[in-house]
């Protein structure tokens, strides 16, 4: 059976001032981002937090992690709230360049087959969950091992931006002195700044030994 990807549209602005949800109540509109809109909340404990009014709506956040919206009265902590704020980013992220055909990259990802596991794209939850357990930390972005394939437990990892540089389809093999390496390997073993010798080798056409010169 072929996944229906749907198409995610614009982000529009609506005013939630007032409406409560959990134990959140909207109180004033902090700012418009392109990740969505964040607002300003107050807990019926009387604690105000700043959220994405996605976030809230969706019910991913219910409360400041008071416990009061719920009932089995489970401690949510602080870090686990930031925890869940940027890795809805990279959520809506993903989403975006792979479902969204007005996206300026959609056509590197979407438009070329890339889809999201309908375990994800379906909830935010089952993502959070295996980026918890599979070794997300603050700076790592989500990282397909096999570019050609989509996004979906069995194809991803974090990786830091040297793990990110290695994967791209761009990359470029180049042997130097009997040995064939990553170009970012040779950069990194000869102390030599990525781009400019990127540019030696796919555009200027240099051999490696004048390309490698300081």
């Amino acid at each position: 059976m072929k996944l229906k990807f749907p198409e995610i549209k614009k982000k529009i602005f609506e005013d939630i001032k007032g409406e409560k949800f959990g134990s959140l109540t909207a109180i004033k509109l902090i700012e418009k981002e392109k990740d969505g809109f964040l607002w300003e909340f107050k807990c019926d404990c009387g604690v105000k937090v700043v959220m994405y009014d996605g976030m809230i709506k969706c019910g991913i956040v219910k409360d400041c992690g008071c416990g009061k919206s719920n009932p089995k009265n489970i401690e949510i902590s602080e870090w686990e709230i930031n925890a869940r704020k940027k890795l809805y980013k990279k959520y809506l992220s993903m989403k975006e360049r792979c479902c969204n055909k007005r996206s300026e990259i959609y056509k590197r990802y979407g438009g070329r087959g890339i889809k999201i596991c309908k375990e994800w794209l379906d909830s935010f939850d089952d993502f959070y969950n295996w980026a918890i357990g599979n070794g997300w930390v603050d700076g790592r972005s989500i990282d397909r091992i096999n570019n050609k394939k989509g996004y979906s437990p069995s194809n991803c990892r974090w990786a830091t931006k040297q793990d990110q540089e290695r994967n791209k389809t761009s990359n470029v093999h180049v042997e130097f002195r009997g040995e064939t390496k990553l170009l970012i390997e040779w950069c990194e073993i000869l102390g030599l700044k990525y781009y400019k010798t990127y540019r030696r080798i796919k555009y200027f056409k240099w051999d490696a030994e004048i390309a490698f010169a300081p």
